[in-house]
């Protein structure tokens, strides 16, 4: 049986901020829907400053019928990541409803080291893409 292979990336919304200035970053807050009122608190994190966060990153499970149908391609997915550091969702924001759930529980499985910003710990949005090749 020919097994995919799947690439993670990770890219983040904020822009990119040079080493050294993990923690000390400004955050942007980030504009959310109305329909959770915690959405309004959360901020965007640098890629550095996620990299550096990152803990545990589980891959994707190629979905069985995606390798039948010779699907392949990208999940773009955007994340909130709690104040404990965990991924509490993943909202598919483009990409193969197939791939798609596949990518999505797996990055709920990801674990972070909480964001700190002024001494307390805080919920941040993320953007991710998942790549699956054949």
């Amino acid at each position: 049986m020919k097994t995919g292979t799947i690439a993670v990336v990770i890219l983040f919304l904020a822009p990119l901020l040079p080493a050294g200035a993990v923690q000390r970053a400004s955050p942007t807050p980030t504009q959310m829907s109305a329909d959770d009122p915690h959405e309004a608190e959360r901020l965007r994190i640098s890629s550095e400053v996620a990299k550096g966060l990152l803990l545990h990153q589980v891959d994707p499970i190629y979905p069985r019928q995606a390798m039948q149908k010779k699907i392949q391609g990208r999940v773009f997915l955007i994340i909130v990541i709690d104040r404990g550091g965990n991924v509490t969702k993943a909202t598919v924001a483009q990409g193969d409803p197939i791939l798609a759930r596949a990518a999505a529980d797996a990055v709920k499985q990801w674990k972070y080291r909480p964001y700190t910003l002024d001494g307390k710990e805080v919920a941040v949005t993320a953007a991710v893409y998942v790549y699956f090749r054949l």
